[in-house]
């Protein structure tokens, strides 16, 4: 994980709580050799103040639920069918398998050939 996804707030705890960061102080000179990340987490109802080093670890304690980690997109799903010359081939996305299912062609003019399953930013 980097800084640059810590500051645009792409992530939440290890424990899936929320997170808000304050501020990030680096060291240009480096002479204390690591970055500090100051904001607060959601739990128990209320906000709590918290550090983290750079790479996300709290300073809590070694494998902290407290951990910064990444927010994953949410899958989506797609069905993927025959070419066919009535078709332009128009596919929507759907929130999960059996949505897909559900909707797919089933007028008989095209054959569902896969369900891809994939998260924004994969390249699909």
């Amino acid at each position: 994980m980097n800084l640059k996804d810590i500051v645009n707030g792409k992530v939440q705890t290890r424990s899936g709580d929320k997170v808000r960061i304050y501020e990030v102080l680096s060291d240009e000179n480096k002479s204390c050799a690591r970055d500090v990340i100051h904001g607060a987490v959601y739990y128990g109802g209320q906000w709590h103040i918290m550090a983290w080093r750079e790479g996300g670890a709290s300073m809590l304690d070694m494998d902290s639920c407290h951990d910064l980690v990444l927010i994953k997109p949410p899958s989506r799903w797609i069905n993927v069918y025959e070419p066919s010359h009535r078709s332009y081939g128009l596919n929507y996305s759907h929130s999960s398998r059996e949505d897909a299912d559900r909707n797919q062609d089933r007028s008989g003019t095209r054959t569902r050939i896969a369900c891809i399953e994939f998260r924004e930013g994969d390249g699909v």
